[in-house]
């Protein structure tokens, strides 16, 4: 209705207001060149603040206005690492479960991909768009959901070639664990690892297998995952590959591959 649009209108128009002031805020924290933040900034958090300098390697472009709030400070994925993701998921349609503020989605439609986005918070639905205009990514090449992954795969509603998950890992304290257990239910999904790939594999297009083409499912990773916990949710007969990610020589997390994807070159 008439109604539903205007009331639409009117929240998109507060929230891009907020934005706004809350982005300035942010800027106008730094306090120098190397990115250090002043401690009585309104309205930046702590780990914002530890974060915050490295900015740039989440987004290039992040001094155009790109927007996140404070969880994705630090769960967006390096754009670097999200267009080396574009690369090895290269297929026609991606669907990024978990898109958050956008690294990976716009990767993936910078790459010339189609994209499903969902994320279940709606703040970063508006986030996720704004970014993906400062990317110039074409409307039509970017689908944003506003929903929870774990309904739509469980009811049938989300269908693509290759399914992107990169989900909560429970914040920066998952590093403080010897060791990632991939058999405890994820933060605020109520499912486990091995639960969530299956849902995600339920989502492949079944004309995607039938004609061949590339499909599977990439599963972003903790560095401290049990490799041998991951090695027992290996179905008898199928390849998956696990890849080490490094940027400037340390090791910052892993990624799985399953089915096509598997042996995919980068």
């Amino acid at each position: 209705t008439s109604f539903t649009r205007e009331r639409s209108e009117i929240r998109r128009w507060q929230m891009r207001g907020a934005l706004v002031l809350w982005a300035c805020a942010l800027q106008a924290a730094v306090a120098d060149d190397e990115g250090r933040v002043s401690s009585n900034a309104v309205g930046v958090t702590p780990l914002m603040r530890k974060y915050y300098s490295a900015r740039h390697s989440l987004f290039d472009r992040y001094d155009d206005g790109i927007l996140l709030d404070e969880e994705s400070f630090y769960s967006v994925t390096p754009q670097r690492l999200a267009d080396h993701h574009a690369r090895r998921c290269k297929s026609k349609l991606v669907v990024d479960a978990f898109c958050g503020c956008g690294g990976n989605s716009i990767a993936f439609a910078r790459a010339g991909m189609d994209v499903v986005g969902i994320e279940i918070i709606p703040d970063r639905v508006d986030m996720l768009r704004h970014n993906s205009r400062i990317y110039n990514v074409p409307e039509q090449r970017l689908r944003l959901i506003w929903g929870d992954f774990i309904d739509l795969a469980r009811s049938g509603r989300v269908e693509g070639d290759v399914i992107f998950l990169s989900p909560p890992w429970g914040g920066p304290w998952y590093r403080q664990e010897d060791t990632f257990d991939l058999t405890r239910p994820l933060p605020g999904l109520g499912v486990a690892v091995d639960e969530l790939l299956r849902l995600a594999t339920s989502c492949i297009r079944q004309r995607t297998r039938e004609k061949g083409d590339l499909f599977g499912v990439a599963c972003y990773l903790p560095r401290n995952i049990d490799k041998s916990q991951l090695k027992r949710l290996v179905p008898d007969g199928e390849v998956w590959e696990l890849e080490k990610n490094m940027m400037n020589g340390r090791h910052i997390a892993y990624t799985l591959y399953t089915h096509k994807l598997a042996g995919v070159p980068s």
